[in-house]
Order: C-alpha cells, then sequence, then structure tokens
C-alpha cells in the first residue's frame, strides 16, 4: 500500500522476503531522488518470534514496532469499535468546530468548512475501519 511517500510492505517472515524488500528498497534508493530514511522505517511482526524479527531489523536497519501503530493518522490495529479508537478523530473534529467558533466569519463559509473539511475527515477514517455508532454522538 502507498500512499504519497509512505509505503506499507506486507510479507510472509521469510529471510529471503527480507533479502528481496531489502534489494528493492536499495535499488530505489540509488535511483530516485526522495531516499529511504530508516531512521523512520518500523518493521512489525506478527507472530515472528523476537530472534527473527531483531534479525530482520538488524538486516533492513530499521526499528521494530508493534501493533496497534499508527498509519497516515490512522491507527491501525486497534478495535474500531472501541470508541477509544476514534478519539483522535472527534479531538480533531472538535478543534476544528472550536476554531471557526472564534472567528468572525460568515455563515456561508461556515458552511463552505463543513462541507469541505468535517465531511471529509470522518469519511477518510470510515473508508478504513467501520466506525461505531457512538462516534457521532460524540462529535455533536
Amino acid at each position: 500500500m502507498q500512499f504519497v511517500d509512505d509505503t506499507l510492505f506486507v510479507a510472509k517472515a521469510l529471510s529471503t522476503n527480507i533479502m528481496c524488500l531489502k534489494t528493492i528498497l536499495r535499488c530505489f534508493d540509488l535511483g530516485s531522488n526522495p531516499k529511504v530514511n530508516f531512521f523512520k522505517s518500523k518493521l512489525i511482526g506478527i507472530e515472528v518470534d523476537n530472534n527473527s524479527l531483531l534479525q530482520f531489523a538488524r538486516l533492513l536497519n530499521c526499528k521494530i514496532t508493534k501493533i496497534p501503530f499508527v498509519y497516515l493518522t490512522i491507527l491501525i490495529g486497534a478495535n474500531s469499535r472501541n470508541e477509544k479508537t476514534w478519539d483522535p478523530v472527534i479531538k480533531k473534529l472538535k478543534g476544528k468546530l472550536a476554531l471557526w467558533k472564534q472567528r468572525n466569519i460568515s455563515i456561508g463559509c461556515r458552511v463552505t468548512f463543513i462541507n469541505s473539511v468535517l465531511s471529509s475527515l470522518p469519511l477518510f477514517y470510515a473508508s478504513f475501519v467501520k466506525a461505531p455508532p457512538c462516534m457521532m454522538k460524540n462529535v455533536i
């Protein structure tokens, strides 16, 4: 999965896959202007023993992280039916609303803001995970 400059690779935890991934990343690094930032790169293992995970992280020169993790501001691996998972979305929406309440802007501008931003933020998150019914109650 790729979005702008973020890429998510999913593969079986095999040494051959890790070496292939390292080769792909190295070729990309040599052939393009945006370089791979291994300092920001992370490796996640699902049902992979710690020794193998450490070995793979050393080969790729990256850090190890665990699930749940944040990818494109979305909490991946968390329970989407849990209200706490949606706290960042609700906080962001309330923050936008608070800013607009403080400004002296016309009703037309407020409607435009609501239509463009407040409708797109929940849709972005809901396109990845199903929102619980309680989420909308918290926003309003």
